[in-house]
């Protein structure tokens, strides 16, 4: 039905869409519950375009762009900073009184 009109986006089943697209080096498919209707076919077009032109500037949010993507959690920036990777969670620190020193209080 889509064939080479849409690139990167296809029929998937009578009642999805598929988007296929490269994030970062890696290949992303993703798929919607959409019926692939022309003018569904022709709307995934069109977003796979915003989606890729994010890409190129740099400020896709996988996260908000497919809330529901297993790939999510795989383009997800990284929340760890020093203190959280080189101690645990559980551990409290207060300053200690001298500029930038923390004191581990449990």
């Amino acid at each position: 039905m889509g064939g080479n009109k849409y690139p990167g986006v296809r029929e998937s089943s009578d009642s999805s869409i598929e988007m296929d697209f490269y994030n970062k080096k890696q290949r992303c498919r993703e798929r919607f519950s959409l019926k692939p209707s022309p003018a569904n076919l022709r709307k995934a077009a069109q977003h796979r375009a915003a989606i890729l032109n994010a890409i190129d500037a740099g400020t896709l949010d996988y996260s908000y762009t497919f809330p529901e993507s297993k790939n999510a959690i795989k383009f997800a920036p990284s929340q760890y900073t020093i203190r959280t990777y080189l101690y645990p969670s559980h551990m409290k620190f207060r300053h200690s009184g001298a500029a930038n020193d923390l004191e581990i209080i449990s």
